[in-house]
């Protein structure tokens, strides 16, 4: 959130232009498969505003048939986060992840079927926040209205005073590319994206005059021609907090744990009298192995004199970023005296590293 502070006062919406998954997928999935189906915006428009034939019949079956398989890879990809991804796409999952799927699929379909470009414009927060997050020197896609304006046709008897000054031409191009549908000459608009085409068309029109693109990568103080800011303090408060949270995060990355234990009593259990006349104590043990491989673990306990460690396995195994739970068992004979309670401490011990966890031992007839 910080970082999106950061680039957005320094850069404006990059992060909805060339990022946001709704931007990537609508422009690099969905009107791919639009274009290549059923043509540029022209004769997408005529193809959607004419009768039902039998080529617009097939076209559309075609186009929704593509995008119901785009949105259920993409919501298979997303349940995929949340559960074993080879038992999900072989079938084998559970009922829940397959309705998971299913809600993911229809949401998306929804979306980039029709939703589309109104969901930035409604829906995204962050489309809500930026007006906080940006100032007039922040990086947006502007238009130089003084080159610009007054815009005149091509087939305007000015024609040549208009392109001798890299005027506009009013070619209507910068509006027919733009996903959000406005008209970037009006100035700058919330629903801007900041995504280039408009930029991309313009520059197309205006190399035919070989004179700059109308419409530019700028701020808003360069419009206006205010002096530029040497130093903001936006970009650098959001700078330093970055870097902080990420010192902190190093500091806590390398003090991070190789592995964990935790030792407990197991509920409603004291202690036990055995047959051989030693006392018994039961514990649940838990173990997570945050190690990239495989982990062999030994227990011990320490501060019990003459104990036992009782597991019900052979060794304490516990696979790469896996954790175990077991029953612990704890043995030691008698103590004489009036002592009910004993604390001690075990130990959960792997090559040179250990973990020491406090406990009590309780003998029979005392209370916890």
């Amino acid at each position: 959130a910080i970082g999106l502070g950061l680039f957005t006062s320094l850069m404006g919406r990059v992060w909805c232009g060339y990022l946001c998954p709704q931007t990537v997928f609508l422009e690099e999935l969905i009107r791919r498969i639009e274009v290549a189906i059923e043509g540029d915006r022209g004769a997408r428009r005529k193809l959607d505003q004419g009768p039902w034939t039998r080529t617009k019949i097939w076209k559309k079956g075609l186009k929704w048939s593509l995008f119901v398989v785009v949105c259920f890879v993409l919501g298979m990809t997303a349940v995929s986060y949340f559960t074993a991804p080879l038992a999900l796409w072989t079938l084998q999952s559970a009922p829940v992840s397959y309705l998971m799927v299913a809600i993911f699929t229809g949401l998306l379909y929804f979306d980039l079927a029709w939703f589309r470009e109104q969901f930035c414009n409604y829906l995204c927060p962050y489309a809500r926040v930026q007006g906080v997050l940006t100032d007039i020197h922040s990086l947006t896609i502007g238009y130089d209205p003084r080159r610009g304006e007054p815009r005149l046709g091509l087939n305007s008897a000015r024609k040549q005073e208009v392109l001798s000054r890299g005027g506009c031409v009013d070619c209507g191009k910068c509006v027919a590319v733009c996903p959000q549908g406005i008209d970037i000459r009006d100035g700058f608009q919330l629903e801007c994206i900041a995504c280039g085409h408009c930029i991309d068309a313009c520059t197309s029109v205006m190399a035919r005059f070989e004179v700059p693109s109308l419409i530019q990568y700028t701020t808003e103080a360069r419009l206006r021609d205010m002096k530029e800011a040497r130093s903001r303090i936006r970009p650098l408060v959001y700078g330093g907090i970055m870097v902080s949270l990420a010192i902190l995060g190093a500091v806590f990355l390398l003090g991070r744990a190789s592995y964990d234990a935790r030792i407990s009593r197991m509920q409603g259990t004291y202690g036990e009298l055995r047959e051989d006349g030693r006392v018994q104590n039961t514990f649940d043990a838990h173990i997570w192995n945050n190690y990239p491989e495989e982990r062999v673990f030994q227990v011990a306990v320490e501060g019990l004199e003459d104990a036992e460690v009782v597991i019900p396995m052979v060794e304490v195994r516990v696979g790469a970023g896996r954790d175990l739970q077991f029953p612990l068992f704890v043995i030691a004979p008698p103590v004489s005296g009036s002592q009910r309670q004993i604390p001690f401490e075990i130990i959960v011990i792997s090559g040179t590293e250990k973990v020491s966890r406090d406990a009590t031992f309780v003998v029979p007839g005392g209370e916890i």
